[in-house]
């Protein structure tokens, strides 16, 4: 402990290592406590593990309304309700999730039309 950054640093940490045996480490909750304390490279590398977090709650909320979705008959009233309630930022987050689970559901949509094809 050479100086007050790394006092300081360890001191947001420390309350997230006092879990029971066998019991998670919120470290969502860890890395949003010691960012301020972070910089340069750092607070770039606890960002990025900071947005995999949000990708991962986006994607759990994509799949719920996609389960929602097949569920009730207009599914792009629920998903314009919702992007509405989003900043932009987040609407371009659930974009590219939108995007990437399209792409991930393709492969299988190309089989099925092969499946279904005529031969003349």
């Amino acid at each position: 402990m050479q100086n007050n950054h790394s006092v300081q640093l360890l001191k947001a940490a420390i309350p997230f290592f006092d879990v029971a045996v066998g019991e998670m480490i919120d470290l969502e909750g860890l890395f949003r406590a010691i960012r301020p304390f972070t910089g340069g490279r750092e607070r770039w590398v606890i960002d990025i593990l900071l947005q995999f977090f949000q990708m991962e709650r986006m994607m759990s909320m994509m799949q719920l309304m996609n389960a929602m979705q097949s569920r009730e008959g207009d599914p792009q009233d629920m998903s314009d309700i919702l992007r509405a309630t989003l900043s932009p930022e987040q609407q371009d987050t659930v974009d590219m999730v939108s995007s990437m689970m399209s792409m991930m559901q393709m492969p299988e949509e190309a089989g099925k039309e092969e499946d279904e094809s005529v031969d003349f």
